[in-house]
């Protein structure tokens, strides 16, 4: 599986969060959702659910079978519903050296 680009993606669109929650939740966990927007980073808001120890898997593009980014977490306050995930390029970037 590839590395989806800014550029293929639009809100609207469906993603899957896969992800290993093994100790704050179940074994193996997958939800799905749409993106709702973007922001600074890239930073895709999304309604797919991200659980505790759900941030470090994968959310994929569906319509493009790509690696969106990295799941980091959910929403709260007024934003209790959504999740989010970082770009391939945020997370890289922000790599400790």
């Amino acid at each position: 599986i590839g590395f989806c680009e800014f550029k293929d993606v639009a809100i609207g669109d469906r993603v899957t969060i896969i992800s290993f929650p093994q100790f704050q939740g179940p074994e193996h966990a997958i939800s799905e959702g749409e993106i709702t927007e973007f922001l600074e980073g890239p930073i895709y808001e999304t309604t797919a659910l991200i659980d505790k120890g759900s941030s470090g898997g994968v959310a994929i593009l569906n319509k493009k079978h790509c690696a969106l980014g990295m799941p980091t977490w959910e929403g709260i306050g007024k934003n209790v519903g959504r999740s989010y995930i970082q770009s391939w390029p945020m997370v890289l970037q922000t790599k400790t050296h």
